[in-house]
């Protein structure tokens, strides 16, 4: 029994020295997203993307969510505020190439020219965008994720600015590759 109770003690304490934490679908998160600068994209867990804390930007939470329905395998929101004031909301879908025209491109034009969020980029695999908010609509299984308050027009730069902090985009990536209303 006594080796037993020491071999449990030795576990528990290697998992907790490792980090190791799971995250269960619908999970919220708080504090700053976690960076792997080095992993190539494909093996990346949409996580990896989210902007870090910096630049008057606050990490709130995030919590994972994939929209199936738009053709996303797997996804995650990021919730964010600056200076106690201006809140913005990022999501990330990760979208595999099925041959049936369902890719990053094809989901990021969707979330830029119908759902009418700011700053949209396509990274790889994935479809990221993010926004103070978008045009209110309602949410259905046929349309894209929106926000629940109007953009705030003034806020883009702030919100490249946030996008910016990512490990995985840099303000002239976004600069050179977002959407544009020519892209729609």
């Amino acid at each position: 029994m006594n080796r037993r109770n020491t071999l449990l003690t030795l576990i528990s304490g290697f998992l907790l020295i490792s980090g190791c934490s799971d995250s269960p679908r619908g999970e919220t998160k708080t504090g700053t997203p976690s960076s792997t600068p080095t992993a190539a994209l494909s093996d990346l867990d949409p996580e990896a993307l989210l902007p870090q804390e910096g630049d008057g930007w606050r990490h709130v939470n995030s919590k994972n969510y994939t929209w199936t329905h738009l053709g996303a395998d797997d996804g995650i929101k990021g919730y964010y505020e600056k200076d106690g004031a201006l809140r913005a909301e990022v999501i990330i879908m990760k979208v595999s190439d099925d041959g049936a025209g369902s890719t990053a491109e094809r989901e990021a034009r969707t979330l830029y020219c119908q759902a009418g969020w700011q700053v949209v980029v396509v990274r790889g695999p994935f479809a990221v965008a993010a926004s103070t908010g978008t045009p209110r609509k309602s949410f259905t299984p046929e349309a894209p994720p929106t926000m629940d308050q109007t953009a705030i027009s003034e806020s883009e730069d702030a919100v490249v600015t946030l996008l910016s902090n990512s490990p995985r985009l840099s303000r002239e990536m976004i600069a050179d590759q977002r959407l544009r209303d020519s892209d729609c």
